[in-house]
């Protein structure tokens, strides 16, 4: 049996691919029909091997290519008879278990899947449901997760349009997936039209963990796109076998680590339901990876750094692994070597976003790995830099080696945000989308992202790049963790600051690191003013730091320090910073306390003294 593979080394190759038209380069049009395919050509191959407790001691739950097809024909056939059709949504609320698996390919197969993230509180959660209009939910009994099966019981009484829930580990006969599934065929679909390229096939959340998620569609077109380049370009084939620890319901998680794998024909190794978020997942990963002869991994940075704590010993041999993989967000040089000279493993980046098809850019496998670049752009997309004006509006490309604006076209970009209010300033000229990232190309077609367009720090005008302030720190050796930003300052617009979590028992001081970033950071503007030595940063659901969360924090900070002379007054003054859907981020100032005369007169100067500020306050009293 053989598989499309190629080892894409460089532009060259990828032009060449693009010879041939897109639509003649494979025959699936959506994720089941992938998987119809490699599930014909070898059915008794073992698909999944699922881990209960994520440790390599545990008896390891299979499926072969055969069972794992006649498990989503019976899904898709069962979801059928419920109600959901080619617009109908069903949302997964599930950890990283076979059901979910089954009721992703099944669900695509019958209607539109919502992925959902167990950890968003329920009214979070009803408001993603409410917007796409779940008619289908997939939850966890109590046996299986107690607080995500009483989110589930709670949406039944804050969605109208729920119609049905549909329990892994019920019990009721009536409601129970395993005991569902048993009554419908698993040999084909009982329903003979197919999905199709242009309809949407998958919801999923995006915007962080507070505020209004924007949903980002994909079509069935796009994700066919996605699981042929992740397997064209990496060069994933039956041959492998994939460990899976992110969660299901993060785009990279889902295709990159299982799905596009399985539509390779590889195997997959499924750490648990809570994947790296087990205890065991970490101290056993390296074991595992002997265990099962695993070939490929990916992981966020975080994950990268929790491995540097737990390396592997001499005696476990990982030698079968060809491919690591880092997404999700940058990853600082010196975090690589370290991983590198630790594990005699090289680190491959890459660069997506949910947006694109989870997946765009790659350091090519069988070509040159540039550190620090996020590699060149998969077949048939188009990706470039541009230099934008103040209303979002394209004025030029940027030339070789000039840091612009990010921006792809391509059969991998969904269609636009579910709410078109999300979508004002998404596109830029003619059908680029707006990535948000900052980046350049090397003359060689590399991409080096260079930050968030909107992580960027501007100090009087000059631009500061948070990654050279946290590959300055990284140098340390006792830091694990670094993360900068800008604070607000009402003179030059913003100043740089740092989050610093040591490794665990050192004792360093703030004067040592100060010291420190005077002598790694060559650029005196990028120097921090401030340094913040902290027990943990905060981090999304998939371990990416969550960088809003201490902006508000700094800038709450700056506020009581510019009105700390208001003290004395008579008037209690209390602040809070928090997201704004039109502002980005808002300061609430509330005001209490004192004769009306004197909320006034205060109310007035804190006005007064926040005006050179950019940010946006209000400003109430009692």
């Amino acid at each position: 049996m053989t598989m499309e593979s190629s080892p894409l080394r460089n532009m060259a190759d990828i032009r060449a691919v693009e010879a041939i038209p897109l639509e003649n380069r494979y025959a699936h049009r959506s994720i089941y029909e992938a998987l119809v395919l490699v599930a014909g050509l070898q059915p008794d191959k073992v698909a999944v091997h699922y881990l209960p407790s994520a440790s390599v001691g545990d008896d390891a739950e299979t499926l072969t290519y055969r069972e794992l097809l006649a498990g989503v024909n019976q899904t898709a056939n069962m979801l059928r008879s419920l109600g959901l059709e080619s617009d109908k949504v069903i949302s997964v609320l599930t950890p990283n278990l076979p059901q979910t698996l089954l009721a992703v390919f099944g669900g695509a197969a019958s209607g539109i899947v919502n992925m959902l993230n167990p950890y968003l509180d329920t009214s979070h959660l009803a408001s993603i449901m409410n917007e796409v209009g779940t008619r289908l939910l997939l939850a966890p009994g109590a046996a299986i997760d107690e607080e995500i099966h009483r989110k589930a019981l709670a949406l039944q009484q804050q969605v109208p349009t729920l119609e049905f829930v549909i329990w892994i580990g019920g019990g009721n006969p009536q409601s129970d997936f395993d005991q569902l599934l048993e009554r419908f065929p698993g040999e084909q679909l009982s329903h003979e039209r197919l999905p199709q390229e242009h309809e949407i096939a998958t919801y999923f959340h995006t915007g962080g963990t507070t505020g209004a998620p924007k949903i980002a569609p994909l079509t069935h077109g796009n994700e066919a796109y996605v699981v042929w380049a992740l397997k064209f370009v990496p060069g994933l084939d039956e041959h492998d076998v994939v460990m899976s620890g992110m969660p299901w319901f993060h785009g990279g998680g889902l295709f990159i680590n299982t799905v596009a794998p399985l539509c390779a024909g590889a195997a997959v190794v499924v750490l648990g339901p809570w994947g790296y978020r087990h205890q065991r997942a970490i101290v056993d990963f390296w074991k595992i990876v002997e265990r099962f002869r695993a070939t490929f991994f990916l992981a966020v940075p975080t994950i990268f750094q929790n491995l540097l704590q737990a390396p592997p010993s001499a005696d476990v041999d990982i030698s079968s692994l060809r491919l690591t993989a880092c997404g999700g967000a940058p990853l600082s040089v010196e975090v690589i070597r370290r991983f590198e000279q630790q594990t005699g493993l090289t680190l491959f980046e890459g660069y997506g976003l949910t947006e694109a098809g989870v997946s765009s850019v790659r350091n090519p496998r069988n070509g040159e790995r540039r550190i620090g670049s996020v590699g060149i752009r998969y077949p048939y997309q188009s990706i470039k830099t541009v230099e934008v004006d103040g209303q979002g509006r394209m004025l030029r490309e940027c030339g070789p080696e000039e840091t612009g604006l990010v921006v792809i076209k391509g059969p991998n970009v969904f269609p636009g945000y579910l709410q078109e209010s999300h979508n004002r300033g998404l596109w830029v000229g003619d059908g680029w989308l707006n990535t948000g990232d900052l980046g350049r190309f090397d003359v060689d077609g590399y991409l080096w992202l260079t930050g968030r367009a909107k992580d960027l720090i501007i100090r009087g005008g000059h631009n500061i790049d948070p990654q050279v302030i946290e590959d300055a720190f990284y140098r340390h050796p006792d830091i694990a963790v670094a993360a900068a930003l800008g604070k607000p300052d009402p003179v030059v617009g913003e100043k740089p600051v740092a989050f610093i979590v040591l490794r665990p028992g050192v004792c360093v001081s703030v004067e040592e690191l100060f010291q420190h970033a005077h002598e790694t950071i060559t650029e005196r503007a990028a120097v921090p003013v401030d340094i913040f030595l902290v027990d943990e940063i905060p981090r999304t659901e998939v371990g990416k730091i969550f960088k809003p969360r201490l902006r508000w924090a700094v800038t709450r900070q700056v506020i009581e320090q510019a009105l700390s002379p208001l003290a004395g007054h008579g008037v209690a003054i209390s602040v809070t910073v928090e997201a704004d859907a039109m502002h980005g981020m808002l300061a609430n100032v509330l005001l209490s306390g004192g004769s009306q005369a004197a909320l006034q007169e205060v109310a007035r100067q804190v006005k007064e003294m926040l005006a050179p500020y950019s940010f946006k306050a209000i400003i109430t009293g009692d």
